[in-house]
């Protein structure tokens, strides 16, 4: 069974243990992605016009799988490619959270519709390496958030700038940009109040993780950055770190394994949230979209 993920025991960059406590996990195991059929059929039969946006968070691809043990927070590109094929075949919409963030500034009752967003964490190298091919093949949009310090200083295994605005020219077929881009702090630290933290560090590191970070990816995009992931989800409803998040423009503060609360202007109790392991099946995910268990 997983670990949960915390500021102690963080993810390694290809990581060998989810971010999942033992008594959160399903009660039964689902197969390993090698074990399903290439094109496994859903047996959603009616297709509601109401239902959940699903926030479907992934991590590290790979070419190939690091170990057959279950639970683990890597992708094969293969794998990622079938939930790809899946997705186009079912037909279920793809959203980015800026359409999201449209719809509610308008009221549009769109944002009741059966959808999913893509989204990766951390702004590893296999983001721009192994999923943009494939995202551009099935037209997919997907959300990638950055932890801007590791970019800047060209940490090993994580995206360069370069790499992250060349994603971001890439367009459907309808000139509509398939990726969108998200702060995921600077260091990948813990950005919530922590035991013992004096009020001077604590407010000095919002100042760093959340609007330095910001500034720097701006900077490095040449366009402003209004979405957020809080590291390890730490921080999250915390009104110190909401309040100041609002303060610098984030329209989307997203926690980790929490299903509302993303969007601090709205509430919108239909997000689920869905993170994806190496033995996920992406059918969960659509279903859920569905309202279906």
């Amino acid at each position: 069974m997983p670990e949960e993920e915390t500021a102690e025991n963080p993810k390694n960059l290809l990581p060998s243990s989810e971010e999942q406590s033992p008594e959160e996990a399903p009660e039964s195991e689902s197969p390993l992605p090698s074990e399903t059929p290439d094109s496994p059929e859903l047996d959603v039969v009616l297709k509601p016009t109401s239902g959940n946006i699903v926030l479907v968070t992934y991590h590290a691809l790979c070419t190939e799988a690091l170990t057959k043990d279950p639970w683990q927070f890597f992708r094969t590109a293969a794998d990622f490619e079938k939930d790809l094929k899946l997705i186009k075949e079912c037909g279920i919409q793809v959203k980015s959270y800026n359409e999201i963030l449209t719809a509610l500034k308008n009221g549009d009752p769109s944002v009741r519709e059966p959808a999913l967003i893509l989204q990766f964490d951390d702004g590893l190298k296999s983001d721009y390496d192994l999923a943009l091919p494939l995202l551009q093949k099935y037209g997919m949009k997907s959300t990638h958030f950055i932890s801007s310090v590791r970019a800047a200083e060209h940490h090993k295994g994580f995206m360069s700038f370069e790499e992250i605005q060349a994603m971001r020219n890439c367009r459907t077929d309808q000139g509509v940009p398939l990726i969108e881009v998200g702060v995921h702090g600077g260091k990948h630290i813990a950005i919530g109040r922590q035991v013992g933290e004096s009020e001077e560090a604590f407010h000095k590191k919002l100042q760093e993780e959340l609007s330095l970070s910001k500034t720097i990816l701006e900077n490095a995009l040449g366009e402003s950055v209004n979405l957020l992931a809080l590291p390890f989800g730490s921080g999250f409803k915390e009104e110190a770190v909401e309040s100041y998040g609002k303060s610098l423009g984030y329209d989307l503060i997203r926690g980790w394994r929490k299903d509302l609360g993303h969007f601090p202007s709205y509430a919108l109790d239909n997000l689920k949230f869905y993170p994806v392991y190496n033995n996920s099946d992406l059918r969960e995910a659509i279903r859920l979209a569905y309202g279906e268990k």
